[in-house]
């Protein structure tokens, strides 16, 4: 038999690689490195031939320090020790062999030519495996290799699957016990520290309802014998902490075996915590703590099926805050969420309501709940009669009545409520809450801060509104709308300056329709932003062509809504028209409200600026009538006060109008304003705005509004020199426009 000799270290002979196995695979008779240690280089060569001849890949040291150094580098699964060696003895080097982390595990395999027991002992000691005496039997040794390969491969992949295993339990939240069909607990092999795993394991022999609530005691006694009759897996879930500190479990029972039952308890306490999160979130308001639209509805549909079942009535109160709107916008939404916040507090004071919030909710007999920005409804079960329907209507009138404060500031906020009754105004939850909502407008109608109960003409007059609605959409979008004009005279000089824009509507069947009850309609459907539009494209193109007609210079009056002046992008719009049209800028004068002054005074300012800037001219309309006030007049540049026809109606007869009307002529002389008065119908009223020094007029003594085409004609007339003063000029243009 050929020998390799060699002294030393050699590499793994350049035998086929072993086949791959996945990790705690059991690999059996399949070639392994192979570590000889002898320092009888004939020995050596005899164990390389002999192992490679089995497939394996053979290493060799010549020593005990050559061997772990060439352990440490090749990490053999079976290393072949001689016990007599030079430098360090194979006793020795097996010890601290057995010290390396990765050879606490190699199997080593003792080769000795001494047979004294106390060599064997020493071997056997020091960590070795087995032996194996010389003369060496090589038939022999192969196999033994062979089955210590086996044998070491086998312990190896049980260590990897328990490790595994262990690892994917200590990865479980679970605690898994053992029951007996009694519910006794035979054992807790769990995992963790005692105090963080439930049930402990100092519960072992307790009987598991001994650690849960009593009600669920006797479910899971229940459960127990479900689990062991029918097969199937039992759950149930259960608090095990208190309200301030809730800890919620969940245990899933499995049979095991004939007789027993498997129990895996979970901590589902963030589950259940998120869950109640989400259903507050889906049915309760965030900024009140109420009910929500959705959780009122189902309350409702509740209650009528118990008035229903028991024959009583249920009262439904729709709630909305006057003027609320007004807050948002002159001082934010976060003193508007004070005084809603405030608000339902004291509506709750009204009513009984519950505090609970999980998904079953108690059948209250009053419920509160938001359903809107600004807007409340109250459900007020069994009721006996309206007058019991009508208290609760006063105490809400009454909750409400003080001022809410914030910042230092008061505010003032009144309900306009509406009341329909079950069954009479509606059997089921979508009619009754309509209806309600029907009342609570017709409310707000009757002056607010009142209540209304719902009856069929308010259906009526509320389909006529969508009628109207209708109709009014249609128009806007057929070009149905027009425009008469009424004429603006210089009073001093009885000339005719220019004409204010007035839209007329004629509906296809009920005939002409009261800009006082469409425009209002306009503002709230949003219609009234493409119908600006329109009147001042086409108002811009009519005062041009009276330039082209009378020779002269007129200029032309447009109406802006508060709401296309806020919402809208006015400084467009008006830059449009006049692009449009080619009218000079300076012919144009945009009529404002005094109610915009409650909006934004910046933006306001800003946006009346930028006009301003273009050559716009601006006038306030209706002045004294709404919010007034000297400092929005000298902050906002204006140029022209439209004293409004209350006060110049009475003028001549009511000292108090006199003294208005001269009061306003001077604040806006004293401003650098120009002073037109409204509604000058008689010569006594022209005569007394006159003496007042008032600059221009406007009312029936002159003209009404009227068609675009009359305006030369009564330009004409107003200017005829018939008198000295005029009058008899304003007779001729009056008969004029009358015929």
């Amino acid at each position: 038999m050929p020998t390799t000799a060699v002294q030393g270290t050699h590499r793994m002979s350049s035998s086929p690689e072993r086949q791959s196995a996945p990790e705690g695979t059991v690999v059996l008779d399949v070639p392994a490195r192979v570590l000889i240690v002898d320092d009888d280089p004939v020995i050596r060569a005899m164990l390389r031939e002999t192992l490679e001849s089995s497939g394996h890949q053979v290493a060799e040291a010549g020593d005990g320090l050559q061997a772990l150094d060439e352990f440490t580098r090749q990490r053999p699964e079976i290393v072949l020790m001689d016990v007599a060696m030079p430098t360090l003895d194979g006793i020795s080097a097996c010890q601290q062999l057995r010290r390396l982390e990765t050879g606490k595990m190699t199997p080593v395999l003792m080769v000795t030519g001494l047979e004294d027991t106390d060599s064997i002992n020493a071997a056997y000691q020091a960590g070795a495996t087995d032996f194996i005496s010389k003369p060496i039997n090589w038939p022999v040794l192969a196999q033994r290799v062979r089955y210590m390969l086996r044998a070491s491969r086998t312990v190896r992949a049980l260590e990897v699957s328990e490790s595994r295993n262990r690892a994917m339990l200590e990865t479980i939240p679970d605690t898994i016990c053992l029951l007996r069909a009694d519910g006794h607990i035979i054992s807790v092999p769990g995992h963790g520290n005692e105090e963080d795993i439930w049930p402990p394991r100092r519960a072992v022999g307790k009987h598991l309802q001994d650690l849960v609530p009593v009600d669920i005691g006797r479910e899971i006694s229940a459960k127990l014998d479900a689990t062991l009759h029918t097969g199937s897996m039992q759950t149930l879930e259960f608090n095990a902490g208190d309200k301030t500190r809730p800890c919620w479990r969940e245990i899933r029972l499995v049979q095991y075996g004939d007789n027993n039952v498997l129990a895996m308890a979970s901590d589902i306490t963030e589950r259940v915590t998120a869950s109640a999160t989400v259903h507050r979130l889906a049915y309760y308001d965030a900024l009140t703590g109420l009910p929500n639209r959705a959780n009122f509805l189902r309350r409702l549909n509740r209650a009528i099926t118990v008035a229903a079942e028991n024959d009583s009535q249920l009262a439904l109160l729709f709630i909305d805050l006057d003027f609320f709107k007004r807050i948002n916008d002159n001082f934010g939404h976060s003193a508007g969420d004070v005084v809603l916040r405030a608000a339902a507090g004291r509506l709750a004071g009204c009513v009984r309501t519950t505090e609970r919030s999980d998904a079953e909710e108690t059948d209250e007999q009053t419920v509160l709940a938001r359903v809107g920005g600004d807007e409340f409804v109250i459900l007020a079960s069994n009721v006996a009669d309206e007058d019991e329907v009508e208290r609760l209507a006063e105490r809400v009138r009454e909750a409400l009545a003080n001022s809410f404060a914030y910042q230092g500031r008061e505010f003032v906020v009144t309900p306009s409520l509406g009341i329909a009754v079950y069954p009479r105004d509606g059997t089921d939850a979508e009619t009754l809450l309509k209806n309600a909502d029907t009342a609570m407008y017709q409310a707000k109608s009757g002056g607010r801060n009142t209540h209304r109960f719902y009856s069929e003409t308010m259906s009526l007059r509320s389909m006529e509104r969508l009628d109207l609605e209708l109709h009014l959409r249609r128009a806007v979008e057929n070009g149905d709308l027009v425009l008469h004009y009424q004429p603006k005279v210089d009073i001093q000089r009885m000339r005719v300056t220019g004409a204010e824009a007035l839209l007329r509507w004629t509906h296809p069947e009920r005939g002409p329709i009261s800009p006082e009850k469409f425009i209002p309609l306009a503002e709230e459907t949003g219609l009234i932003g493409p119908i600006t539009d329109w009147v001042l494209q086409r108002a811009c193109e009519q005062a041009l062509e009276w330039s082209q007609v009378c020779r002269r210079q007129l200029a032309i009056a447009v109406n802006i809504s508060s709401n296309h002046f806020t919402f809208g992008n006015l400084t467009n719009d008006v830059w449009s028209a006049l692009c449009a049209s080619n009218l000079p800028a300076d012919r144009l004068e945009l009529e404002i409200t005094e109610n915009l002054f409650l909006k934004d005074v910046a933006t306001v300012r800003d946006t009346l600026g930028e006009l301003r800037e273009m050559g716009v001219s601006l006038a306030v309309d209706d002045f004294g009538t709404g919010y007034s006030s000297l400092a929005y007049l000298k902050r906002l540049n204006l140029d022209t006060l439209k004293v409004d026809r209350s006060f110049v109606k009475d003028v001549t007869t009511d000292a108090d109008d006199r003294a208005i009307c001269a009061a306003i002529v001077a604040i806006g002389h004293n401003l650098g304003l120009k002073v037109i008065a409204e509604g000058v119908e008689t010569e006594e009223h022209l005569a007394a705005m006159r003496e007042f020094g008032c600059d221009l007029a406007q009312g029936f003594l002159f003209s009404k509004a009227i068609p675009a085409e009359q305006i030369p004609d009564f330009v004409t007339a107003i200017e005829s020199p018939d008198g000295p003063d005029g009058r008899q000029s304003g007779n001729n243009a009056r008969r004029r426009t009358a015929s």
